[in-house]
């Protein structure tokens, strides 16, 4: 978000980049995939995250835990946004807990 209104960009916006790529990890296919660049900036503009296909939403497992942690990530707001020690901490809880 903060690329398309010519913000400052931070780790933060890496955050946001680093949810595409888990999006694509969790549901094998890139978010809004069947839309123009343009429909995707105006989504973002108006807070529009991608949804998380509903397979995916099963409490108490990985793909839920990872699928939360996305939700974290898309924040529209950097400032809500979860930091990147944060991230990494909590993909590192989700691999011990649900990988061993």
């Amino acid at each position: 978000p903060e690329e398309y209104e010519h913000e400052k960009l931070t780790t933060k916006a890496d955050i946001y980049s680093i949810a595409h790529i888990l999006y694509g990890i969790l549901a094998g296919k890139e978010p809004w995939d069947a839309m123009k660049k343009s429909m995707v900036k105006s989504l973002i503009e108006n807070d529009k995250k991608p949804e998380i296909p509903s397979q995916y939403m099963i409490p108490n497992t990985s793909d839920r835990a990872l699928a939360k942690l996305i939700d974290l990530s898309y924040e529209r707001d950097p400032s809500n946004r979860i930091s990147a020690r944060d991230l990494v901490r909590e993909l590192e809880d989700i691999q011990q807990k649900y990988n061993g």
